[in-house]
């Protein structure tokens, strides 16, 4: 509770409650119903509640964005399955999360973190998925700015981007959050609950342990027009 106290007297749009930089995938159901209980009386009305949901199959994803969604999360955050990686090609992917997104009462977020899954989803793929009305955004942190950057088709206008290349100087804002806890996001924009509710602001990740993030976020290389 005191890092809320603390946290909400910055200019932050909201929190990511159980991301992928602490404890979360060893947290049970009930434990993680709790940290979103706990953190929807904490975090003041007006700013972003961001909630991890991701499971490894669409039935178990679905029932937790459910249950987070009746504890007043606005978003569901969904890291991508990795058991069976070599079954996680874009079709599979692409019916993971069509399904959730189709059954999901609030805007859901795609969630690339190759680092910990070992599944990297490119950026075909979350074009594709951005044309999906309750798909609101994309997390990336598979450390490939590239991937961030105007070189792909366009994805819906409002469709809302964020990314932390790993371990690289790219950073977007981040603060708190240890044992997958809360962190930060900057600039809330459209995201809101509902299938309208798309992502317009600058927001971020979650974040590490510490106090507010710098101000960051990812440096395209300069665009040369094509040639003739």
């Amino acid at each position: 509770a005191s890092n809320f106290a603390k946290w909400n007297t910055y200019p932050l749009a909201g929190y990511v409650v159980l991301g992928s930089n602490g404890e979360m995938p060893y947290l049970s159901e009930a434990e993680k119903l709790t940290y979103f209980e706990a953190a929807r009386k904490l975090i003041p009305p007006g700013k972003l509640f961001m909630a991890g949901c991701g499971c490894e199959s669409a039935h178990s994803t679905i029932a937790q964005v459910k249950k987070a969604a009746a504890l007043g999360a606005d978003v569901g955050l969904l890291i991508s399955p990795s058991y069976y990686k070599s079954k996680m090609d874009n079709a599979g992917l692409t019916d993971y999360y069509t399904r959730v997104a189709d059954a999901s009462p609030i805007p859901v977020s795609v969630y690339n973190m190759p680092a910990n899954t070992g599944v990297d989803m490119s950026a075909d793929l979350v074009v594709k998925l951005s044309q999906h009305p309750n798909i609101a955004g994309v997390k990336d942190s598979g450390g490939k700015p590239s991937q961030l950057c105007p070189s792909h088709p366009p994805t819906p206008h409002g469709f809302h981007g964020a990314g932390r290349p790993a371990g690289g100087p790219l950073s977007r804002p981040r603060a708190g959050g240890r044992r997958g806890g809360a962190g930060a996001t900057r600039g809330r924009g459209g995201w809101g609950r509902g299938p309208a509710g798309r992502g317009t602001g600058g927001g971020g990740p979650e974040g590490r342990r510490g106090g507010p993030g710098r101000r960051g976020g990812p440096r395209c290389p300069p665009q040369r027009p094509p040639p003739g």
